[in-house]
């Protein structure tokens, strides 16, 4: 394992590297005085990785959370470093979820980078990676986009022309009677011919079937 790594399990080696290197608006939240050194990793085998990782349990905001210090491995700087450490999170968070978690923890994550190129060249917002950083940041930050469509009324869908026909088989796939839907779309000119509307039936009947 390399000195960084050893040095960084090292719990009074690590508490002092933090005190000094981070900006101690960051680590006000963190509580160096809980650190608990975690045998496992979040980097996949086969995921193109140049850096390893230490992990430690502790508590942050009150609450118990987790602190990663990734140690990276490159003699040149990664431009898609940030990515890398969105991808890392999300393994992180997706094995938490697995372990059943009802809410995701806080955490705190670090590079320590000391590759020959510095200062490091790059930027360090994930979002600056896209062409238009704006327009990401606000499509991560809010809330994702849903389609509901059982909140969706017969009159509005069937306004869907050919999408109408798929919509309403979502929507009715579970009634008692989804024949209903079907002369709905017959009447709405949605099905235009009897072969159409047998088969959009026979569909309906055995996706209806299989869910049961």
């Amino acid at each position: 394992m390399p000195f960084l790594s050893v040095h960084c399990r090292r719990l009074a080696s690590l508490e002092t590297s933090l005190s000094i290197i981070c900006p101690k608006d960051s680590l006000k939240a963190v509580d160096l005085n809980t650190l608990s050194l975690q045998s496992n990793s979040f980097i996949e085998k086969d995921g193109g990785y140049r850096f390893s990782d230490v992990i430690y349990q502790t508590r942050i905001l009150e609450k118990p959370g987790y602190l990663f210090y990734l140690l990276e491995h490159q003699s040149t700087p990664d431009r898609w470093m940030a990515l890398r450490m969105q991808t890392y999170l999300m393994n992180f968070l997706n094995k938490q979820v697995r372990q059943g978690a009802k809410k995701l923890p806080p955490f705190f994550l670090m590079v320590f980078y000391h590759s020959k190129r510095n200062p490091y060249p790059y930027s360090q917002d994930f979002f600056d990676l896209f062409e238009n950083p704006a327009w990401a940041k606000e499509q991560f930050l809010q809330h994702f986009h849903l389609v509901d469509i059982q909140q969706e009324s017969d009159e509005a869908i069937l306004q869907h022309d050919d999408a109408a026909t798929v919509e309403m088989l979502q929507k009715h796939i579970y009634d008692s009677d989804i024949g209903i839907a079907v002369r709905k779309l017959k009447e709405s000119g949605c099905l235009k011919n009897c072969n159409k509307i047998w088969r959009f039936y026979s569909i309906c009947c055995k996706i209806h079937t299989c869910k049961r």
